[in-house]
């Protein structure tokens, strides 16, 4: 695990080295540009297993608002993002490759915030498997089958933001899956 800063320029950033190679990267922040808390409300996590199969959903509510200041986004083109009430994207990063021992993540949208961006790497030969994609949930009760996985998962996890049916989504019903 560790700590990424958001550049204040796009380009590519890797990350300190991680001691192996790692086969999934899970990111995470709250908006801090420091340890300690802050105003509002906002939730980010991603997920990279490559440069095509990823995602990151975004959570935001304002603090203190007379009318709900609100928004959400899932986007299966990129690993890290964060964004406003009215969904704007503030910064973004897509994931470019694992490397022998770290990875790197190239940031297409940045601000002059220098986000913390927490990270935990995964690697090693118990990990096997890995498929970061996505699914529309059930409209109705009972079983939701997900096909195209390639291979009998022995742990998934899911995320989920409240978003529409167009990617990159900022209002749907989508799901994430990460099955390892």
């Amino acid at each position: 695990s560790g700590t990424l800063t958001q550049p204040t320029a796009t380009g590519n950033q890797t990350s300190a080295s991680l001691g192996f190679t790692p086969k999934l990267v899970i990111f995470f922040a709250v908006q801090l540009t420091a340890v300690g808390s802050g105003v509002n409300s906002v939730a980010m996590h991603g997920f990279a297993a490559s440069s095509t199969g990823r995602f990151v959903t975004t959570l935001r509510g304002d603090d203190a608002q007379l009318v709900s200041a609100v928004a959400s986004r899932n986007d299966d083109s990129k690993c890290v993002q964060m964004i406003d009430t009215a969904g704007t994207v503030l910064c973004a990063a897509d994931f470019v490759s694992m490397n022998a021992d770290d990875f790197t993540i190239n940031w297409t949208t940045v601000d002059a915030n220098q986000r913390l961006i927490g990270f935990l790497a995964l690697g090693g030969t118990d990990i096997t498997n890995i498929k970061v994609g996505t699914f529309a949930k059930a409209t109705g009760t009972g079983n939701n089958a997900i096909t195209g996985v390639g291979f009998q998962p022995d742990l998934m996890l899911f995320g989920c933001g409240t978003v529409d049916t167009v990617w990159p989504s900022t209002n749907t019903n989508a799901v994430a899956r990460l099955t390892l």
